[in-house]
């Protein structure tokens, strides 16, 4: 195993193929150069804020289905 497999940067041609980690749930703008990003990651949702000085993660839960209850962020 070479170092780019170890760490988990195989070329994508040699991967097995697999379900999909990360999905992007939902986007909102706050202006032209801020906004939040809910994404799925596994079993978990992370929302992130986007502002020109990066990214920041603002929260993060267990990952619910659609029609599940749960409250929103």
């Amino acid at each position: 195993m070479g170092w780019m497999e170890k760490f988990g940067m195989a070329p994508v041609w040699s991967r097995p193929r697999r379900e999909a980690r990360l999905e992007l749930l939902e986007r909102l703008a706050l202006g032209p150069q801020h906004g939040l990003h809910l994404v799925r990651l596994g079993e978990e949702e992370i929302l992130i804020g986007r502002s020109p000085s990066g990214l920041t993660v603002l929260s993060r839960r267990p990952h619910r289905e659609a029609g599940e209850e749960g409250g929103a962020w």
